[in-house]
């Protein structure tokens, strides 16, 4: 707490143990024998004055900091820290090594097709946090569940687990009010994009290797120039899913651009009759 307020070279401190109420308590006192805080101006109603003093008062985050440091060390948590990291390291490491092909997966591969017609051209640009992906997050992060449902179903029981135990634990310890969803929902947060970074791997492999592919047959047919490329099944069915969408905005635009010109046919009618 003293590092936090920046009081570490200039203050004294005493503190005293209580076991005189239904919980063992500590006081804790402390002063600068020559201040060096910032002073603040109030009025003394009492004396019909205004009053300087040096601030007294301790930010609310450096309190809480000294009762994390004591709580976390009187508890010890850092085997069930180690883990919620294990669990969540453990997850994404086994989708990298044993990759399940959700290109094929029969409850994925509606997704990934849908997913690879909102991902953007530049395979470089394929990473979870980026703006370009985010119209394809949202397959993205539902193939994730069901990976995670269909093949860590316990270890995600186990990180939930912990994840309750750890919240109910810093209500207890901070109150009701205090920000204890906040631990469980970052760890979640960092599953889904690390797991969200891994199927972005494993969809930028599967174009990759088919362009490798490609590159084979031609090298091992025709010449480039009068080779007729067969495009793959999820390449053709990204190439309609593309000219439908495209179709889709078009006659959107269509539909608009034909709306406004009604409207305003019937402004120019209304002025007239005016």
């Amino acid at each position: 707490m003293l590092q936090a307020e920046k009081m570490n070279d200039t203050t004294v401190w005493a503190a005293a143990i209580h076991h005189n109420t239904d919980n063992i308590h500590v006081h804790i006192a402390m002063i600068e024998p020559k201040p060096t805080r910032e002073t603040v101006r109030f009025y003394d109603e009492e004396n019909d004055m205004w009053v300087e003093q040096f601030r007294g008062n301790r930010k609310q985050s450096s309190l809480h900091k000294m009762k994390s440091k004591v709580a976390n060390q009187m508890l010890d948590r850092s085997k069930e820290y180690n883990r919620i990291d294990a669990l969540i390291r453990g997850a994404v490491h086994s989708k990298k090594e044993q990759r399940m092909n959700l290109a094929t997966f029969k409850r994925t591969k509606k997704l990934y097709m849908q997913a690879l017609t909102h991902l953007p051209k530049d395979l470089r640009q394929w990473r979870y946090g980026y703006e370009s992906v985010n119209d394809a997050r949202p397959y993205i992060d539902e193939m994730v569940s069901i990976y995670l449902e269909t093949n860590h179903a316990t270890e995600m029981q186990e990180l939930n687990q912990l994840l309750d135990e750890q919240v109910e634990i810093s209500k207890r310890l901070y109150g009701e009010d205090s920000k204890h969803e906040a631990y469980k929902q970052t760890k979640l947060n960092d599953l889904k994009k690390r797991m969200g970074n891994a199927v972005l791997t494993e969809m930028r492999e599967q174009i990759k290797e088919d362009r490798a592919k490609r590159f084979y047959q031609q090298k091992q047919g025709r010449p480039y120039s009068n080779f007729t490329y067969v495009p793959h099944a999820w390449e053709r069915k990204l190439n309609i899913n593309y000219s439908l969408m495209r179709l889709n905005n078009s006659l959107r635009k269509t539909y608009h651009n034909y709306k406004r010109e009604r409207n305003i046919e019937e402004f120019d009618r209304m002025m007239e009759q005016k």
